[in-house]
Parts: structure tokens; sequence; C-alpha cells
């Protein structure tokens, strides 16, 4: 069984088509993987990296950023008062520069739509449908490489799943997409998937035992790009993996 039950649902049925759209497609390769049969996935090469792509923005981290941004937009549209003034005297016709009140709602009047846009959900779902596009043609011209666990070892699951790493990265901050040196998904305790820019002698497809000096450093990804829970399998001892990472008690 999959981590696939865990991942985020966003309301909508737009949105819903879309996360539909591909996900469909990986039933498939799910199959082959509780089967143990990775090496039969080199046809499902544009699935999953299209599948990567979904859930490096279908995450928390992404809707932090969507805040962050309109914010920001939000922040900026208030203090300028230039645009203010300006707009105010091509409404009012007069001179309103002094006038902060006037101001003030000039700058509501402008960031009005946004926000209904904003609390009518159209605004992410354009945003997000926008990054994932983006992301998916990016990540078609990466290398994949599938990598199971070796024996007795398992990944878990942060609720941010595709991690990224980058050189000389925070492990608590994702990097963006073109800065990250790979982006690693778990698609269930024993099979992550990797995406990378490929190098001059790389295949576009491989399989790749993953020792422990891969799983933990993975694991602890997930951990730390987490925003609020990670998932394990009872009885994976992943419990213990979890606290020893935050320094917290063993119970």
């Amino acid at each position: 069984m999959g981590f696939e039950r865990y991942f985020i649902k966003y309301d909508g049925d737009r949105m819903e088509e879309l996360w539909g759209k591909y996900e469909t497609p990986m039933k498939p390769v799910f199959d082959a993987l509780d089967n143990d049969r990775p090496e039969m996935l080199h046809a499902k090469r544009t699935e999953i990296t299209d599948f990567v792509a979904l859930h490096f923005v279908r995450s928390l981290e992404v809707q932090r950023i969507h805040k962050e941004s309109l914010a920001r937009v939000e922040r900026q549209t208030r203090a300028n008062r230039e645009m203010q003034a300006r707009l105010s005297n091509a409404k009012y016709g007069l001179d309103l520069s002094k006038a902060p009140s006037i101001l003030d709602k000039i700058g509501e009047e402008v960031l009005a739509p946004i926000q209904t846009m904003e609390e009518q959900g159209s605004l992410f779902q354009d945003w997000i449908e926008g990054v994932f596009q983006q992301t998916r043609q990016h990540l078609s011209q990466y290398s994949l490489s599938i990598r199971p666990v070796t024996q007795s070892r398992e990944y878990l699951l942060g609720d941010c799943p595709s991690v990224g790493i980058a050189s000389g990265m925070d492990p608590r901050n994702r990097p963006p997409l073109l800065d990250a040196r790979a982006i690693i998904l778990p698609l269930n305790p024993r099979f992550a998937v990797m995406v990378y820019p490929p190098g001059p002698d790389d295949p576009m497809f491989s399989v790749d035992t993953a020792g422990d000096d891969v799983v933990s450093p993975i694991n602890h990804g997930q951990i730390a790009q987490a925003h609020k829970r990670v998932y394990y399998r009872p009885g994976s001892g992943h419990a213990s993996t979890v606290r020893n990472y935050l320094n917290f008690p063993q119970p």
C-alpha cells in the first residue's frame, strides 16, 4: 500500500479534475511497486515525473508561499502612496496626496477584487495550475531514478512530500525548483523516486538501491520540511527516528 491516501485534497471540482488527470495513470506504477518490479517502470517515466511535479506544488509549503506572496502584495499596495495619489487624481480630478484617509480608501479599492478572488479560491487555483504546468515542463527534462530501500529500511512521509535538496541548504526549507539538485518523493515505504538534472552520462531512467546513507537523509528531510505531520507504517520504528531527529525524549 502506498502513501497516496495521505496527500492533501483541495476543494473544488476544477482542482480535483486536474489532480485526477495525473494521479489516475499512477495505478500501474503502484501495482508494479507492490509486485517488486520497479524495472518495469521505464515506460512510465512521464507519468511519474508528472506525479512528482503534482506533489511538488500540491503541498502545505506551496500554500505558505502563496499566502506570503499575497500578504506582500497587500503591504506594498497599502504603502504605495504615489500610486494611490495618481489613482485618486484620476478618479476625483483633485490632488489628494495630502489626504491619507482618501489614499487609504484607494488602496483598499485596488485590493478589493484581489481579496474577493482569494476568498473564492480562484486566485489560488489559477496560480497553482500555472506553477504546476511550469514545474511539469521543467521536470520532463530530468533524469528519474527509482530508489528501492535495502532490507529492514523504510521511508517515511512528510506533509510536504516532494523533498528538495540543494548545496548548503537549510534542511528545514525546501529549495526552489531551479535551485534543487534533486527532488525526492517516497511512493510507499519501500520505494522513492528521485528526479534530477542529468549530467552528460546520466541515463534518463534507472533503478538504484538506496542504503542507509541515502534513506536516512531522505527521511530526515521529510521530517525537517514537514509543517505539521509525518506519516510512517506502524511498527516501522520511525517513531524513534522522528523523536531522535527533533531531539524529543523517547517515551
